[in-house]
């Protein structure tokens, strides 16, 4: 029995993002606090503008009155934040023409040289920024600069001869920075730490000292220096919600909760991103009511900030979340889906949640449809699960297996790819030994997961480890009929048939609240297991056939479900009769 795919899943998960420490816009980071002015938002854009003008205006008076290059970095500065472009490039070109020296060799205008390269280089003319920072005696701050946008154009190397021709404390941040924008993670962390002992606040360090433990796996200390980065910097919305993501993404649904709460006391703007953590905290505890409640709040605020991609997203999570709670019909859950997949053809979210709402070989059609119309907009990672799920759907377990094992090699961290990979590897294609590879390396804490402890289980104790798989699931069977069944199975794969089939009679009798599907399910993966184990060659065919579970109806709809359809399969390969039964 397999759960493949979290309530989390269609979510995005983004790859923390190092922080430039030399080049942060302030503006576009800050978590926006509630305004405690009337100014409605026409009136203060018009109020905006006519300074903007007004201070054109200034700029070119001063140029005509007195040519300096201060005047001509100005004059850029004004024709810049006009929407001038152009303009604003050729002036301050000028200012590096006029640019002179002392008699020490030093910039008689500093300022103004490094006001039109940001000019210039905010123009993305990269090689005239390039040429001006080597040629001419800027100050180290003006390199740093140029360096961190030299990373971020991927000239590493480039960017290294620059900061290495700085002499001073500022340049570790940086340093830091181009290092882990070059993944060289490990490097990075003492140059962070170092940087942190000098300026414990900085915020930027901080983050980026969490985006460099997470990358090397240090889960724990990632999530203490993503802490202290908020607590360096309240405002600002990327390190925040970078905190919160890290919050669920590692199992705190309730401190996600308080920190929101504490964000809000204290004045922040709701925003739909804290909705749909709050909603995805929600969804951690079981709690699909308050989920759904958290849900509704960010839709109606991504709605309110034109936001598309958060509102396809957040509205395709509801309809799926309302068809689970049963206030909607799967059928028209999944017809709005479609609908919402046509308007928003660019939500990767979407497809998803068609793709986790496709449990019946009927939604193939609907499925491939979106898959196709959205696939250019759609992440490797969710391209794989998709491609996974089609290939069950359509009951192909060689396939299945190929797209669960890319699945998970894109995201190794995931426990669901993990579960999809070790059931296609294993009971798909009876690869055991590659099944029990993948359970080895996910499987880490028996409690993490009831599917995956199921999952890793039953792979392990095919593949010749029943007695380590038996040790697995003892302490959890007693009260799960699906764990009790496979502890079953990793005794008969043990050789003690008695003990197995006890164990699957006592789960079959606790599985009355499962229902006949899964009885009919349960039977079947008996009867797979003791030939795949030989044993109907080595016990007693009456002794066998009178311990062994009864045989069980197969639901009316089973060609349409890929849970059957993959044990069909694997029946249909081996010449084995169908439905299986002893």
């Amino acid at each position: 029995m397999i759960e493949s795919v979290s309530n989390d899943i269609t979510f995005r998960n983004v790859e923390p993002v190092p922080a430039r420490p030399t080049a942060r816009n302030a503006f576009d980071n800050s978590v926006m606090h509630t305004s405690r002015r009337g100014n409605g938002e026409a009136e203060m854009n018009a109020v905006v503008a006519a300074a903007l003008q007004q201070s054109l205006v200034r700029a070119r008076l001063a140029l005509e009155t007195s040519r300096t290059t201060t005047a001509l970095a100005r004059l850029a500065q004004a024709l810049e934040a006009c929407s001038f472009q152009d303009e604003a490039v050729e002036v301050a070109r000028e200012v590096f023409k006029e640019a002179s020296l002392t008699s020490s060799g030093e910039l008689l205008d500093p300022v103004a040289v490094r006001v039109a390269l940001e000019v210039v280089l905010r123009a993305q003319d990269l090689d005239k920024t390039v040429e001006i920072a080597t040629s001419l005696p800027v100050d180290a701050q003006t390199k740093l600069l140029v360096a961190a946008a030299l990373s971020d154009a991927g000239n590493f190397e480039k960017a290294h001869e620059l900061i290495d021709q700085v002499e001073s404390e500022d340049k570790e941040p940086l340093l830091a920075f181009i290092l882990l924008s070059e993944r060289k993670d490990k490097d990075a962390i003492p140059i962070l730490r170092s940087a942190l002992r000098r300026r414990p606040a900085d915020a930027d360090s901080a983050h980026n000292l969490s985006v460099a433990f997470l990358r090397v796996g240090s889960e724990r200390k990632a999530l203490a220096a993503a802490l202290r980065a908020t607590r360096s910097a309240p405002g600002r919305q990327d390190i925040s919600l970078r905190y919160l993501e890290m919050l669920v993404t590692s199992g705190h649904p309730d401190a996600v909760l308080t920190e929101i709460e504490r964000l809000l006391e204290e004045g922040v703007k709701p925003v739909a991103q804290f909705a749909v953590l709050q909603a995805r905290a929600s969804l951690i505890d079981g709690d699909y009511n308050k989920a759904e409640k958290y849900l509704h709040v960010a839709s109606g605020l991504a709605s309110k900030a034109g936001d598309d991609a958060t509102f396809a997203e957040v509205s395709s999570n509801l309809l799926r979340l309302r068809a689970v709670n049963g206030r909607i019909k799967r059928a028209a859950a999944m017809k709005q889906l479609t609908k919402l997949n046509d308007e928003y053809p660019t939500s990767s979210a979407v497809v998803s949640n068609i793709a986790q709402m496709s449990n019946r070989r009927a939604d193939l059609a609907a499925l491939r449809r979106a898959f196709v119309a959205s696939k250019d907009y759609i992440d490797p990672e969710r391209t794989a699960y998709i491609q996974y799920q089609i290939a069950s759907l359509e009951g192909n377990n060689v396939r299945a297996a190929e797209e669960a094992t890319k699945w998970l090699s894109l995201e190794p961290r995931n426990v669901y790819a993990a579960s999809a990979a070790m059931i296609a590897l294993g009971i798909g294609v009876e690869d055991w030994d590659a099944a029990a590879a993948v359970a080895q390396r996910t499987f880490v804490d028996e409690r993490l997961d009831p599917t995956l402890l199921n999952n890793a289980a039953y792979v392990i104790a095919m593949s010749g480890h029943p007695l380590r798989a038996i040790s697995m699931l003892q302490p959890y069977a007693s009260s799960d009929p699906v764990l009790k069944a496979t502890l079953g199975l990793a005794y008969l794969a043990a050789g003690d048939v008695h003990q197995g089939m006890r164990l699957y009679r006592e789960a079959d009798k606790c599985a009355s609240t499962k229902g006949h599907d899964f009885r009919s399910l349960m039977t079947m993966h008996q009867a797979l297991v003791v030939r795949q184990l030989g044993l109907d060659k080595s016990t007693d065919p009456l002794m066998l056939t009178a311990l062994s579970l009864a045989p069980v109806q197969l639901p009316d709809d089973w060609s349409q479900r890929p849970e059957f359809l993959r044990l069909h399969a694997v029946a249909e390969k081996h010449g084995y009769p169908w439905p299986l039964s002893l």
